[in-house]
This record gives C-alpha cells, structure tokens and sequence, in this order.
C-alpha cells in the first residue's frame, strides 16, 4: 500500500533495502555522471600537480641563471597551469552545485 497523496504514472523505483543499494542503484541508473565525475577528478588532479611540476621547473630556472627569456616562458608554463587547475576546480565545484532535474520556471 502506498502511503502517498500523489502518484506518478511510470515512476521508477529504486532499491531502499539499504543505503548503498539506494546509491548503486541511482549510478545504474544515471552512469554518464558517474563518468563525468571521474574524469573531471582525474583531469584536475593531474592540472594541479601539472602545476607543481611547473613551479619547479621555474625555481630550476631561477637556479640555473638562465637569461630572461627562459624565466618568460617558465613564468608563462606556470601561470597557465595554475589557472588550468583553477578553472577545472571551478568548473567542477559548479557543476556538482547545479541541479539534477530540468524544471520550468514560473517566471
């Protein structure tokens, strides 16, 4: 017996046996953002330490006393990777803040 005032017509159900049943059986369910999430994690682990690897390439530089060309372009290598990484962080943080659902507004 339902205990629900409204029903819908053609709901899916889903597992409530227990709590990773209830999970699993939303990631069947929806797997593209199962994969979305793993390669978005992936893509900005390696952006950030891409981005390490970078200020140590450009302390190597300052070290070695190459010419101002040099310390252009390890600045240049440094400044895009920290923002490729701030970006796939920012990227990442808003699409885990946007809904799941496509609703109409009223407005």
């Amino acid at each position: 017996m339902n205990r629900r005032e409204f029903t819908v017509a053609n709901e899916y159900t889903y597992d409530h046996r227990s709590p990773l049943r209830w999970l699993a059986s939303h990631i069947v369910r929806y797997p593209v953002l199962l994969i979305t999430f793993l390669v978005t994690t992936v893509g900005m682990a390696g952006a950030q330490s891409m981005s390490a690897l970078m200020v140590g390439r450009a302390f190597d530089t300052v070290l070695e006393g190459a010419g101002a060309a040099a310390l252009t372009v390890a600045a240049l290598l440094v400044c895009s990777t920290l923002s490729t990484a701030w970006r796939s962080v920012c990227w990442r943080s808003a699409s885990s803040a946007m809904p799941a659902t496509n609703s109409t507004s009223a407005y």
